[in-house]
């Protein structure tokens, strides 16, 4: 689909009112910015995370998916 199948109606978006939180371990920006602008198109929006949220460091794996799944549609690692 292109942007203009949604003919201009963002609630016609499969993604629409839906985030999506990147985890990265290594700097991607192919990757990242793919992603980023797959979601965008389809209505969404996408955080992108990396080494700053600490996961098994500052904050256990199991506390961090917890909180993430609590705010956000799609998780992505």
């Amino acid at each position: 689909r292109s942007k203009s199948a949604f003919n201009g109606k963002p609630e016609d978006a499969p993604l629409f009112r839906k985030t999506m939180a990147m985890i990265f371990t290594k700097a991607s920006a192919r990757t990242r910015v793919s992603f980023e602008t797959g979601v965008f198109l389809l209505g969404g929006h996408a955080l992108c995370l990396g080494s700053e949220i600490g996961i098994g460091v500052r904050e256990a794996t199991k506390d961090i998916a917890r909180v993430l799944s609590a705010y956000n549609d799609i998780i992505m690692a």
